[in-house]
Parts: C-alpha cells; sequence; structure tokens
C-alpha cells in the first residue's frame, strides 16, 4: 500500500502518523493530522517501533481501543471529529477508524499492517491477504467491517456464541457501548484476532441413543433421543440440532431445527424405520449414521393351520410340533403363511383286506394382518403352552414348541399356545385344537336275539350286534364284516358300516354264510376278528321220498299176497351247493288217496320205516302211504304216495312183470326245469291200452284214453316258482287192471340267472385268467359262454366253471350264463358292465 507518514518532535519522542492504503486518499489523512492530539505515553509503553514492517513491532495494544466514550489519550491519540461532518471535504467522513492500524504482538500477519483505511479498504485487504481470518461470524477482539456503511468496530468482549458488544465509534456523537449478534445489520463481516484464532470446524456428529441400531418398540409414538457430542472450536454458535426419519415406503418426517436433544414424532404405521441427527454451529452441518429400528404395535395374531389328519384320535404316542410365527419383515398386503409340520409317520395295521393308518399329526402356526395396511412384525421372542389349560405357564425361548399325546394322556385333550414377539407384544391365548389319545380297542357285543348260528334257513338271516369304546375312548368309528360264501371270501361280500350299531344280512345264495366282523375306533384301535359263526340257506325243497315195500310189489299194483308188508323210504335234498340235508319225515296212512295232512304242524320223526297193523282181511280196497320230507332249512317237499292194493279177483301175481319197469309219464321228456308255462306231458307202458293223467291223486274222475298218450299242460302262475309241478299218471291193461299212480316233476323258472366276472391276471398279452361267479335261486347254472361283446351271443355253450382262461386282445371280456330251465342271463362285462341296466358298476376298494 501507499504510504503517507508525518513525523515531528514531541519532548523526548519521535512520533510518526502514518497512512497506508491500497487507495490513500490524501484529504483524509489532511483531516487526521489536524484532528491529531499531542499524546504522553506512559512509560510503560514507551518502546522504539519501526513503522511500515521496517522491523518487527514493539508491544503494542490497539491503536483505537475506544474513540469517544474512552478519553484516555494513551490509547487513543485521535479524537472523535465533533465538528461534524461539516468539517469533513467528503462527507459523511465516518470516524476515526478509518485510518486505524491494527496492531498486535507478533508478525506482519499478526498485525494485518497490509490493511488501514476505511471498511471497504480493510475488506478489499483482508480478502486479498488474509482470507484465513475474514469470516461472518463474530470473535473476541475480532474488527467488525460494516462494508455497506464503510464502518469499523472492535469487539470487546462476547456474551456467549450469538450476541457481542463492542464500541460503535462515531464521528460526530458520543460512542456508548452498542450490541449487536449475527443476524442484526447487512454486510458485516468480521477479521479474528490473529493470535487467538481457532479456525472453525465442523461440529462433531451427534450419538444416537433411542431407537438404538435393530431395536423392535411396540408403539407408532415414539421419542427419539439423542446424545449433544460438542462442537470442538464452540464456535461461532450454540449448536442446534435437525433430526429425520423415513421408511421405505416414501414417508418421511423432520423435526426441524432445535436446541434439545429429544423430538416425539407419531408414525404413521407399523414399519422398518431409518433416523438420523444433524448438529449445526451456525457455519458447518454434521450428520450422525443413521440407524434402524422397527415399530410392532400389534399383538402377533397367531392362527393354527391343522393337517386335515389333526384333531382326530391316535392309538400310538405322537409328537405334537407346532412353530410360532411373525409375518416376514417388509411384507405388504399377503397373507403368511409358513408351515412347520412334525414327523409323519404311518403306523399300518393289517388284517386280512382292512388297512388302517394312524398318521402323526402335523400343524402349522401363523401369523396374519390385514391385506390393506403395511405391517412390521418383530418375530416370536417366546411362547407358553400347556395341555387344558387356557392360562399356559410352559414357557419355550423359542418359535418352535413340541409335545408329545403320552404326555397329555388317554382321551381328548386340548393344546393352548400363547406367544409373545421380540417387540414385547402378546397374542391372544389360542387352541391349537383338541387331540385324542386312545389305546385301547372297542368291544364287540351280539345281539342275544340274533338267529342261532351253525344252522340252516330258508331265509337270509339278519345279525345285529354293538360295538362300544371303553372310557375314555374315541369312540366307534367303523364295522367292517365279511360274509364267506360257501368257504370262499368273495370281494363283493365286504361292507363297511359306520356307527356303533351294525346290522348285517347275507346273500340269497344257496349254501353257508360265514360272517367275521372287524370293529374300528376312531383312534384306528381295532378289535380282534370275531365271528358269530355261519348260517346255511336253503330254499330250494327235498325231493319226494321214494317208498319201498317188503313185498316186492310196485306202487299200485293190484295183489292179494302182501299180508305184511314193512314200508321204508328215503328222500334227498337236491341242487343246493351245500344242501341242509333231510332233518326229518312225516307221514299218514289211510284208505283214500287225497292228503288232508297239515304238513307244517306233522309230526315230524326221523323214523324211515312203517308197518300198518290195520289191513282188513280181504275184499278189494286200497291203502295209501303218504310221506313227506322236510330239510334242516325247514323247506317241505311234495310228498311221496306208494298204494297198496288189494283185489279178490282173478289170479293175484306177487310182483308185477318186468316190463313195469318201463311204465311212465313224462314231463317234458323227464326234464326237471322249464322256463315255459305250457309244457308236454306223455305216459306210456307195454301191456296196457289206457292211460289216465290227473294233477291229483285222487282217482275217482279218471279220464281214461287210448295209449300211448301225450297232452299239453299249461300251468298257472304262482307266487312260489321254486315248488314242483307234479303230474300222475294210471295206466289200465285188456283185462281191467290198473297199475299206478306214478308221477313226474318239474320246476317252473321264469327268472334268468345273475353273475359277474373279473380278470384276474394276464397270462400274456391276450391271455387273461378270468374268475366267474354265477348264482339263480331255482333251477340253478347249468352253462356259460365267453367273448366279445359283438360275439358272445354267438359263442359256444360251455358247462358253467368258476376260473377259466380267454385268450383274446380285446381289453374287456364278456360272459353269458344260462341255468337249467333254459334262461339266459344279460351280458356281464369285466369292466363291470350289465346289458340289463344303463349303469357300470365299478368295483369297490378299501385302502
Amino acid at each position: 500500500p501507499t504510504h503517507y507518514r508525518s513525523l515531528f518532535l514531541q519532548g523526548d519522542l519521535v512520533i510518526a502518523i502514518e497512512y497506508a492504503a491500497l487507495q490513500p486518499n490524501l484529504p483524509i489523512y489532511q483531516a487526521m493530522l489536524k484532528s491529531y492530539r499531542p499524546v504522553t505515553p506512559t512509560l510503560s509503553r514507551r518502546a522504539p517501533s519501526q513503522l511500515s514492517g521496517d522491523n518487527p513491532p514493539a508491544t503494542y495494544g490497539a491503536q483505537t481501543a475506544t474513540c469517544c466514550g474512552n478519553i484516555d489519550p494513551e490509547y487513543n491519540p485521535f479524537p472523535c471529529n465533533t465538528v461534524g461532518d461539516a468539517s469533513c471535504p467528503y462527507p459523511p467522513c465516518g470516524n476515526c477508524t478509518w485510518w486505524v492500524r491494527y496492531k498486535r504482538q507478533g508478525g506482519a500477519a499478526a498485525n494485518l499492517d497490509r490493511c488501514t483505511g476505511d471498511a471497504n479498504t480493510w475488506l478489499n485487504c483482508a480478502q486479498a491477504y488474509y482470507p484465513a481470518y475474514l469470516s461472518p461470524y463474530p470473535e473476541q477482539e475480532s474488527v467488525v467491517l460494516y462494508s455497506g456503511l464503510n464502518h469499523v468496530s472492535f469487539i470487546e468482549n462476547m456474551s456467549g456464541n450469538t450476541a457481542y458488544s463492542y464500541s460503535d465509534l462515531s464521528w460526530y456523537d458520543s460512542c456508548p457501548a452498542n450490541y449487536g449478534n449475527s443476524s442484526a445489520g447487512g454486510g458485516k463481516q468480521f477479521i479474528a484476532n490473529p493470535e487467538t484464532y481457532v479456525p472453525n470446524e465442523p461440529p462433531n456428529a451427534p450419538e444416537l441413543d433411542f431407537p438404538g441400531d435393530g431395536d423392535w418398540i411396540n408403539t407408532r409414538n415414539v421419542t427419539l433421543d439423542w446424545t449433544d457430542k460438542g462442537d470442538p472450536d464452540e464456535k461461532p454458535y450454540d449448536l442446534t440440532f435437525l433430526a429425520e426419519i423415513e421408511n421405505d415406503s416414501g414417508w418421511m418426517k423432520n423435526s426441524g431445527w432445535r436446541s434439545i436433544t429429544n423430538w416425539e414424532v407419531s408414525l404413521p404405521a407399523d414399519d422398518e424405520y431409518t433416523w438420523r441427527v444433524k448438529a449445526s454451529d451456525g457455519a458447518y452441518e454434521t450428520w450422525s449414521a443413521r440407524q434402524q429400528f422397527n415399530v410392532d404395535s400389534r399383538s402377533p395374531q397367531i392362527a393354527f393351520t391343522l393337517h386335515p389328519d389333526a384333531e382326530k384320535w391316535y392309538n400310538a404316542d405322537h409328537a405334537v410340533n407346532w412353530r410360532v410365527t411373525d409375518a416376514a419383515p417388509s411384507s405388504r398386503g399377503a397373507l403368511q403363511l409358513l408351515g412347520s409340520y412334525g414327523n409323519l409317520t404311518a403306523e399300518a395295521q393289517s388284517h386280512r383286506d382292512f388297512l388302517y393308518f394312524s398318521p402323526r399329526l402335523r400343524a402349522s402356526v401363523v401369523e396374519t394382518r390385514p391385506k390393506t395396511e403395511t405391517y412390521l412384525s418383530s418375530g416370536v421372542d417366546y411362547f407358553k403352552w400347556a395341555w387344558d389349560d387356557a392360562s399356559p405357564d410352559n414357557k419355550v425361548n423359542d418359535d418352535e414348541g413340541a409335545t408329545s399325546l403320552n404326555a397329555a394322556g388317554q382321551g381328548q385333550h386340548t393344546l393352548y399356545v400363547r406367544a409373545w414377539d421380540k417387540a414385547d407384544n402378546a397374542s391372544e391365548t389360542v387352541s391349537l385344537g383338541w387331540f385324542g389319545y386312545d389305546t385301547v380297542p372297542p368291544v364287540l357285543t351280539f345281539d342275544p336275539a340274533n338267529p342261532q348260528p351253525e344252522r340252516w334257513y330258508n331265509t337270509p338271516q339278519t345279525i345285529v350286534w354293538t360295538a362300544d369304546d371303553p372310557a375314555p375312548g374315541s369312540g366307534v368309528w367303523r364295522t367292517t364284516y365279511i360274509w364267506e360264501y360257501n368257504d370262499v371270501l368273495e370281494d363283493d361280500n365286504i361292507y363297511v358300516i359306520y356307527g356303533a350299531v351294525a346290522r348285517a344280512t347275507h346273500q340269497p345264495l344257496q349254501g353257508r354264510h360265514l360272517m367275521k366282523t372287524y370293529t374300528n375306533d376312531n383312534a384306528g384301535n381295532y378289535a380282534s376278528a370275531e365271528s358269530i359263526g355261519w348260517f346255511g340257506y336253503d330254499s330250494l325243497v327235498p325231493a319226494p321220498p321214494s317208498i319201498t315195500v317188503t313185498c316186492a310189489i310196485s306202487n299200485n299194483w293190484p295183489q292179494n299176497t302182501c299180508l305184511a308188508p314193512i314200508f321204508s323210504w328215503q328222500s334227498n335234498d337236491p341242487d343246493a351247493p351245500d344242501a341242509s340235508s333231510i332233518a326229518g319225515y312225516a307221514f299218514t296212512w289211510g284208505y283214500t288217496s287225497a292228503i288232508t295232512t297239515n304238513w307244517t304242524t306233522a309230526n315230524w320223526t326221523q323214523t324211515t320205516v312203517f308197518t300198518p297193523t290195520d289191513l282188513p282181511a280181504g275184499g278189494d280196497y286200497t291203502a295209501f302211504l303218504h310221506v313227506a320230507a322236510k330239510d334242516n332249512a325247514g323247506n317241505i317237499g311234495a310228498p311221496g304216495t306208494f298204494a297198496l292194493r288189494y283185489t279178490s279177483g282173478g289170479t293175484a301175481t306177487l310182483s308185477p312183470p318186468d316190463a313195469l319197469k318201463d311204465f311212465r309219464v313224462a314231463i317234458n321228456g323227464n326234464n326237471l326245469f322249464t322256463n315255459k308255462l305250457t309244457v308236454t306231458v306223455s305216459a306210456n307202458a307195454p301191456g296196457v291200452s289206457r292211460a289216465a293223467l290227473s294233477t291229483s291223486l285222487d282217482d275217482s274222475a279218471q279220464d281214461w284214453q287210448p295209449t300211448p298218450l301225450t297232452r299239453t299242460w299249461i300251468f298257472t302262475p304262482a307266487a312260489d316258482n321254486a315248488a314242483p309241478r307234479r303230474i300222475y299218471a294210471w295206466f289200465q291193461d285188456e283185462t281191467g287192471i290198473e297199475y299206478g299212480p306214478y308221477f313226474d316233476d318239474i320246476v317252473y323258472d321264469p327268472n334268468y340267472p345273475r353273475g359277474i366276472l373279473h380278470i384276474t391276471s394276464p397270462l400274456s398279452a391276450s391271455m387273461r385268467t378270468l374268475s366267474l361267479f354265477a348264482w339263480d335261486d331255482s333251477s340253478g347254472i347249468s352253462d356259460m359262454r365267453l367273448g366279445s361283446l359283438a360275439s358272445v351271443t354267438q359263442s359256444v355253450w360251455l358247462p358253467y366253471t368258476t376260473t377259466a382262461v380267454y385268450t383274446t386282445a380285446d381289453p374287456v371280456i364278456y360272459a353269458q350264463f344260462r341255468d337249467r330251465a333254459g334262461n339266459p342271463s344279460p351280458i356281464y362285462g369285466t369292466d363291470g358292465s350289465d346289458s340289463s341296466t344303463r349303469y357300470v358298476y365299478l368295483p369297490l376298494v378299501l385302502r
């Protein structure tokens, strides 16, 4: 800078008045000289001083500590211009500090020796040469530059970091102490005291206290709390803070600047939040590190999703496992389903064709939240559980639990669980459901009113029994029973009845029916197989007894030599696969052919011999012996009749000629069965000339016709077609001797048989093994034929068998059966089809 310097003597002192500026103003310098007032400094302040930076300066205080207001001339040799701007050549002239030189102990920089002049001069100088000390913030002993007013002041002391006091040196007015602050006025700049200046540094980052990083809290109204970690230079102002919080949904909020170290904020939802705090000293700002915390304000809504095999009974100890879960973090608009299932074990108990499956309990536990609300779950911290106690106290510090049915004991028990999450929210106590534990099998009891087993019946029999499960049992689930028909188990004879009371009726098939039953409870326990025994079904009547006499004479043969006859007879129970056999006989003896005996109330005995004792001594008469047979099923057959005929005329022989063995009457050529209402009856015998036919044994109205005799017989339909239709024949030779009666039976069967067939195993790609079963209630099965659906009715009839091997490439094989009356059955297929119905019956297989 350019200097103006004036030297003069004052006593023993050399006084130098300098004016140095980047742009010196001579009139200002001249005004300074005119206003100079001699000052005699104290001895302590007298020291050599080389001005203008020639030598390091001596120890000098500020040359302008005060102007007006402090009249001590030692500190300020320049009085204020009290005259005012009128004497200033370039008003406004300002005050005496326009030229002041800031002298401090130290080097040139410390003395700011390059800056002397008005405020603009000082500012330009500091910006050019001392930018490090130029600041917009006040400090103790700093120079204040009012660049807009061309005014220079000096800060004597500071009040805190925001207020300071200074002496405002006015040119024409008194100089009271004026106060300012960092926001007052405009254009203020400060030049720091180089001796005490500490560069302003950013404040320390605040320390975040609550919520801590990773914390879970259970309220949406949270007070954020932090610690002021200070400012290394404690300037320029006291610290203020601004807290900021946000979630990952885009919501954000800040606290605004505040001097306190906490902020109470309301959060919009349960979510994951990130927050931080910024500290400011007025010049610098410092952010803290971010911290994350989670809000879970809802109690865990525990819902248990049970496997379909849960809430049932079990007959062995099982592990009961569950897992309690909170919803996954940051899951929105979704239903969380997390299943943790217990071990699945299968315990198979098999008996014949019955299989029981007892799985272990499988349960999952989930937490659900409304789909429309954002939520966050802290996860399960612990839970408590108990059997049969709605206030569980068995604590488990985990999210998985396990117990066993054995721990609960026999009977039905309810498992309760209550969970707490990591935010200390507690769920309601929830029932996991009931679980039954039952290892005792049920008990079977047959009704005492049941028909007696090991007997024969002529109607299908019904058996009733009950099953009971002893307390605290699981209860009877089902009863399974089978019918073994003639010691053979057929698949179609397996039945299942649900409930405690069971009723079973066997099929109307001729033969023995053996029932076996198995009962299960709801836990899978089953009673041992039990059998009440077999029941015989026989609806076919016995054959008429065949009667013989010791005299070796024929039925109705006229004679007079058999004076001490002894009769014997025998019958058989025909046609049934396992006949009930003959149980007994009843007979009547008299002198009329009419049968007036009610066979159902007759005297049935095991005797097969009869000796009459009331025969007349002579004469012409006929005695009749009628014998009926009854089988063990109660069926009574048509009676057999023997006519013991006596004559008093002619020569009676002891026995008829051998040719009488050919005497006969035949219905449809002696066929046993017919499916037609009209049949042909023929009667013939050698050596006879006439014959008579009748459906009654009463021969009083005989219609004698020449032999051989053939007639048509039309049956009258009856409710019971199983009873044989019988016709009697008598013969007469030329001498008038009568022979007979002779008879023949035939059964009218208009009903077709039924049947089924299955492929039991393929022997090759085209050869199949078949299992066949057919039944007929009247005449029995005679034939069968196999083929495709199109060819079976053209196939050759073969004798009926229960197994067959058939070769065909067709996937389905068809069969037709025929009974002994000639009735063909519908066509049945191995696929379950039946030509007599529109429906297809599929086999039921128990698993």
